[in-house]
């Protein structure tokens, strides 16, 4: 069985030493690596809506193309049944 002379990491005045130093660096690369994600995050979805603003668009513009096509297939289509 070992005891805290054997190991000093475990000595109550060891602990009281480092413990705070470790707290904050654990404290800060948790808040650092939190803002990275959110930053990952953000940059993600603003991709993400850009692209679907894209498709939103070209959806658009090939819609407005099939409705110009659509209106002069039907615009065409009674003078066929005229002549």
């Amino acid at each position: 069985m070992l005891s805290t002379k054997q190991c000093p990491l475990f000595n109550a005045g060891s602990i009281q030493h480092w413990t705070p130093q470790f707290d904050v660096s654990i404290a800060l690369s948790l808040i650092i690596y939190f803002m990275l994600f959110i930053l990952f995050l953000y940059i993600n979805i603003t991709i993400i809506i850009l692209l679907s603003s894209f498709d939103l668009l070209f959806n658009y513009l090939h819609h407005q193309h099939n409705y110009c096509t659509v209106s002069t297939t039907t615009y065409r289509q009674p003078q066929n049944n005229a002549s």
